[in-house]
């Protein structure tokens, strides 16, 4: 006796939606009753969602006399010749049981046959997991000594956002070093008062004014009232001197309109500026 079980279902109903067991769909034993010509089959889950089972003998469906959750009797067809058939049991879910019913009797076995021709190769499998990992090789050569470390340096932005049209400074980070910086970050401005919106536009400067190698200006969008805006500071720094004092600036330089705007708003500036020396 063969026993298939059909995985994949995958449209179950309500009944079964919170938790509750599926039923599993078995046939213990089969036989046959001659003198009605038909086949009793005993198991269980036959009646699942109380509909009638399904059984196929050599491939036609038979007509069910009865049928429970763990018996159902079909009629054979009519004048059957002696042999073993194939004979699947199926139920209302998808699931269903392949038996091998033997029907008259059944004579010694014969002598076996010759083998036939080999079948054409299937398609490739599925990958298998992977394999454990194995142990690590021997260690290389030692590659030759690097340069020294680069130079970096980190500085927190915070304060007040400015209650007038003017420009705000906001931390600082002091470039020990001459050379090229490459500089990351970010910046977040809040909007605490203003019921309208405004654009405000930072950009890296040092004490001297100069901005030579600074970043690009970034224009931070609009903020409305009640909200955050955070936006990325990203660019370089190529500094003559030593000790060079780097700030971040922020303000706004719109029409008069917009002016009237950033003035308006009130509220905190906050974020992280790091430079890190490249060359």
């Amino acid at each position: 006796m063969r026993k298939i079980l059909l995985a994949t279902l995958l449209s179950l109903t309500p009944c079964f939606a919170f938790g509750a067991a599926i039923p599993i769909l078995t046939v213990n034993n089969a036989t046959i009753d001659y003198a009605s010509n038909q086949v009793t089959v005993s198991g269980t889950s036959f009646e699942t969602l109380k509909k009638s089972p399904t059984v196929l003998f050599s491939g036609a469906p038979l007509a069910i006399a009865s049928f429970s959750d763990s018996q159902i009797v079909a009629t054979l067809p009519a004048n059957t010749a002696a042999g073993t058939y194939v004979m699947i049991v199926a139920n209302s879910l998808g699931e269903f049981t392949e038996v091998d019913l033997t029907y008259g009797a059944t004579g010694p076995q014969g002598p076996v046959g010759p083998m036939g021709a080999t079948g054409p190769q299937g398609p490739e499998g599925l990958m298998g997991n992977p394999g454990p990992l194995g142990p690590a090789g021997p260690a290389g050569p030692a590659g030759p000594a690097g340069g020294a470390l680069s130079y970096s340096v980190a500085g927190v932005i915070s304060g007040q956002l400015p209650t007038d049209a003017s420009s705000g400074l906001y931390g600082s980070l002091t470039l020990k070093n001459p050379g090229t910086y490459l500089l990351s970050g970010q910046i977040t401005l809040i909007n605490l008062d203003s019921p309208k919106t405004a654009s405000p536009t930072c950009t890296i400067v040092n004490t001297a004014g100069s901005q030579q190698g600074r970043t690009s200006p970034i224009s931070l969008g609009d903020i409305g009232s009640g909200r955050l805006l955070t936006l990325p500071l990203n660019g370089y720094w190529v500094s003559s001197e030593p000790n060079t004092v780097l700030w971040l600036l922020c303000g706004y330089g719109g029409t008069s309109t917009d002016v009237e705007v950033w003035a308006d708003l009130g509220g905190n500036a906050f974020g992280s500026l790091t430079a890190i020396q490249v060359q």
